[in-house]
C-alpha cells in the first residue's frame, strides 16, 4: 500500500463497446487519465468490424460518430505502450471488460469493483461505478437514464481509487434496495439467451405489444448471448404482451415462468430466445 501511495504512476481507463456483427464486443472510445484527472488518452476508434448495435442509449455513439474515424485498435496499443511502463499501476471499473476488449494485459492493476463492496445485501452483488461515486464522493457519475461518458467514468474510477489508498474511504457502502427501481414502476419482459449476432432493432418483431428496447446498463456478453428488456407504457400491455407470446413455458422455482420463443431475422434466418417476466406476474 505504501509502495502505490509513494508514486504517481497511476493511470484510469474506460472504454464504451459496441456489438459487432461476429457476436464480439470491439472499442469505440477509449479514455485513459492519470492522478491529476489530466487526460492521456481520449480516442473515437474505428472497430473495422461491421456494428450489429451500437448501445447508443449506453455509449452515446452513433454510426455517424464514427464517420472518417481512421483510428483503429492497433493504434490505440501502441498509445497505450507508450504511456504504460512495467512501473504504472492501472485502474478501472470492471477493468477485465476493458483490458478484454483492448486485447492487452497488466500485471499491476485496481478494480474499483473489487476493493469496495456493499456492507449487506447480496454477497454476488458488487457495487456500480454511479453507486460507489454517490456513496463514497458525494456525487453522481451519470443521471438515471443518461448514457456513458467514457472520461467521466475513467476520472470517476481514479478519484475511487485515491479515495481508498490516502484512506479517505472505507471499503463497503450500504446497499439500499431503494437504489433499485421497482420493477412495477417500469412494466417490462426480460428477453435474454439472445444471441450476440441479433440486432436490438430485430427484437421488436420477437414478441408482440407496442414497446421499446432497453439494454441494460451493465449488459455484457456472456458467451455468446446477451440481455435486455422491452419496455412497455403499462403493466397491462406488459401482460397482455406476455400472454400472447409463443413459445414453450418453463417453470422455474428461481426465477419464475420463463417462455421460450422461436423468432426470425429480417434475413429470414431463425433464432431462439427467453421470454421472462420481471414483475412477478404468473402466466398459467
Amino acid at each position: 500500500m505504501s509502495n502505490v501511495m509513494s508514486t504517481d504512476n497511476i493511470l484510469a481507463v474506460d472504454c464504451e463497446m459496441v456489438l459487432c456483427v461476429d457476436g464480439t464486443e470491439a472499442a469505440v472510445r477509449v479514455c485513459v487519465v492519470d492522478r491529476n484527472l489530466e487526460v492521456k488518452l481520449n480516442v473515437l476508434v474505428n472497430p473495422k468490424k461491421e456494428v450489429a448495435d451500437y448501445r447508443t442509449e449506453i455509449t452515446g455513439i452513433t454510426a455517424a460518430d464514427l464517420e472518417g474515424v481512421t483510428c483503429t485498435l492497433a493504434n490505440v496499443q501502441n498509445s497505450l505502450m507508450k504511456i504504460l511502463s512495467s512501473g504504472n499501476i492501472l485502474a478501472g471499473h470492471s477493468l477485465s471488460n476493458d483490458l478484454n476488449v483492448l486485447k492487452i494485459d497488466h500485471a499491476w492493476v485496481i478494480d474499483t469493483s473489487y476493493i469496495f463492496r456493499y456492507s449487506e445485501g447480496p454477497i454476488s452483488r458488487r457495487p456500480s461505478l454511479n453507486n460507489l461515486c454517490k456513496s463514497l464522493l458525494g456525487y453522481e457519475v451519470r443521471k438515471a437514464g443518461s448514457p456513458h461518458n467514457c472520461l467521466d467514468d475513467a476520472c470517476a474510477a481514479m478519484k475511487l481509487v485515491l479515495a481508498r489508498l490516502e484512506q479517505k474511504a472505507g471499503d463497503t457502502i450500504p446497499y439500499k434496495e431503494m437504489n433499485v427501481v421497482p420493477e412495477i414502476e417500469t412494466p417490462k419482459l426480460l428477453l435474454h439467451r439472445i444471441p450476440s449476432h441479433v440486432p436490438t432493432e430485430e427484437l421488436l418483431t420477437a414478441i408482440p405489444g407496442d414497446f421499446t428496447i432497453e439494454t441494460k446498463s451493465n449488459r455484457r456478453i456472456k458467451g455468446d448471448k446477451y440481455t435486455t428488456y422491452a419496455i412497455f407504457k403499462s403493466l397491462q400491455e406488459a401482460e397482455e404482451a406476455y400472454e400472447k407470446v409463443e413459445g414453450s413455458i418453463l417453470k422455474d422455482t428461481l426465477v419464475g415462468h420463463r417462455n421460450f420463443v422461436t423468432c426470425k431475422l429480417s434475413t429470414g434466418e431463425t433464432y431462439s430466445l427467453c421470454v421472462q417476466s420481471s414483475t412477478g406476474m404468473v402466466i398459467a
